[in-house]
């Protein structure tokens, strides 16, 4: 109770505090009841949002969207809180000064001034369209930076290596799907590389295709999908073997409307495809949850490929 009483007041002193740059501005009734008409419905809207917030239903749109009216509506007034504060200790100090200085002093404290006044609502002005920005437009606003990184101690292994990292991902503002697909199809567009042992989490099954073999791309991921259903304790990875452009490779996918997760493309396919013997297309290479490989050769459409499935999740 009492952390809801500090912060309720908080909110209060900073919308009060704010207010009197808009009253010195305009004595209009009409702005300063739509002034604290919209302060006390934005704050009485994060009051109900956290008193019948689910936490097992993990952060829902509706509480995003009241935090972030609560922002919209706090910052800039921060921002005049500021300025109002500055002038009022200059008033203080001024006001005491006369006070002491002169006989005929009756007022201390000085009337705020008109255009300090607007000074603090031009500048709140500025964070108040920023957010609304980042709220409306700017969180699908996806930016690609490209940076090198040197060091003299890096093992040639990762000369030339490429890693994407993704940031500032606010999740639950997202509310638009074409959006969020043009974000996944821009992190697949960077084509970076991936050392193979991070894919390994738990069992794993590695499968391989080539477009050389178009019938075998169709049938073996007929297949995993398939077991996927049934053994969902195992990861089932695909690397295309192709030197083709990664464009080609997820194209191909989704034209046969296969999932682009789990999807992977030799960045040396010629190099890979003989240090792991991957012939015939039939191989697929199952390891273990320690990264062990369990069998080299093994072969998605054998009798006993699902016997070694459930004996790997059994080991």
């Amino acid at each position: 109770m009492i952390r809801w009483i500090v912060f309720i007041g908080f909110v209060l002193l900073i919308d009060f505090y704010a207010f009197q740059s808009v009253k010195t501005v305009t004595k209009n009734k009409v702005v300063i009841a739509i002034y604290w008409l919209v302060s006390l419905v934005v704050l009485g809207n994060v009051i109900y949002q956290l008193n019948t917030f689910n936490n097992s239903k993990g952060m829902s749109q509706s509480i995003m969207f009241a935090f972030g009216l609560l922002i919209l509506s706090i910052t800039p007034k921060i921002i005049a809180l500021i300025i109002l504060f500055s002038e009022d200790v200059f008033r203080v100090f001024k006001g005491a000064f006369n006070y002491f200085s002169s006989a005929n002093s009756k007022v201390f404290l000085t009337d705020r001034r008109e255009f300090v006044s607007k000074i603090a609502l031009g500048l709140a002005a500025i964070p108040f369209a920023s957010i609304i920005y980042g709220m409306a437009r700017g969180k699908y606003n996806y930016q690609v930076i490209n940076h090198t990184l040197y060091f003299d101690d890096l093992p040639t292994a990762f000369d030339g290596f490429k890693i994407t990292h993704i940031s500032d991902i606010h999740s639950g503002s997202f509310d638009n799907p074409e959006k969020i697909q043009y974000a996944i199809d821009l992190i697949n567009a960077q084509n970076s590389d991936l050392d193979f042992n991070s894919l390994i989490k738990r069992p794993t099954a590695v499968y391989f295709w080539s477009l050389k073999f178009y019938e075998h791309f169709k049938d073996s991921h007929y297949k995993v999908n398939e077991l996927k259903i049934k053994y969902p304790e195992i990861d089932f990875i695909a690397v295309n073997i192709d030197e083709q452009n990664i464009k080609i490779f997820e194209k191909t996918l989704k034209n046969n409307r296969f999932s682009v997760i789990n999807e992977f493309q030799f960045k040396n396919a010629e190099e890979s495809k003989h240090i792991l013997a991957i012939y015939p297309m039939t191989k697929v290479i199952i390891i273990d949850k320690d990264h062990i490989i369990v069998n080299s050769n093994a072969n998605m459409f054998s009798n006993n490929f699902e016997e070694q499935l459930l004996g790997l999740i059994s080991k």
